[in-house]
């Protein structure tokens, strides 16, 4: 978790803008996130940390969120993983411009710190196909979901998905 607590600590939030003022939110978030201890207290700082990333997020906060959330998901032993896969693909949507609701922000790729953010995302792949065999299901599911975003063109995911659906255990 060192690396985590590092990245957080090396970023300097209050230099990052959202629509609200400035980031220093974030990381008081992440925090509430990574230390809960039941499944309510994760859930209420994931559902704060999803409207300040869909609503006010700006650029500048893509890059870090995404490389902590990363940083998450690499750690077998974090027990929120689907909820931080669910952040981590919020950003996703906004960074590819996938299904994105009229109020959340889009991320233009063309500009520098879009394609840092796109670059983070991308790093992200190898890990979210491995997610696809977690043993959780809600891992699988928003794994499954995630991994079609990044598998462009789409047509590679497809066989791969339909495969892990047709042994799916539980399927939804």
């Amino acid at each position: 978790m060192m690396e985590v607590y590092s990245i957080i600590q090396r970023t300097n939030w209050g230099t990052l803008r959202v629509a609200a003022g400035r980031g220093e939110e974030i990381p008081l978030l992440i925090h509430q996130f990574i230390d809960a201890e039941y499944l309510e207290e994760a859930a209420s700082a994931a559902a704060d940390l999803f409207d300040l990333i869909c609503r006010e997020v700006i650029e500048e906060t893509a890059v870090p969120v995404t490389t902590i959330f990363v940083a998450l998901l690499n750690r077998t032993d974090f027990k929120w993983r689907a909820l931080a896969l669910q952040i981590l693909d919020l950003v996703a949507r906004s960074v590819l411009n996938q299904q994105t609701a009229p109020w959340m922000i889009r991320i233009r790729r063309d500009t520098k710190l879009g394609k840092r953010a796109y670059a983070e995302l991308s790093r992200a792949k190898p890990l979210v196909e491995r997610l696809l065999e977690e043993a959780d299901p809600e891992v699988r599911a928003v794994a499954g979901r995630f991994f079609t975003r990044l598998a462009l063109p789409i047509g590679s995911a497809i066989p791969r998905l339909i495969r892990l659906y047709g042994d799916e255990q539980n399927p939804v």
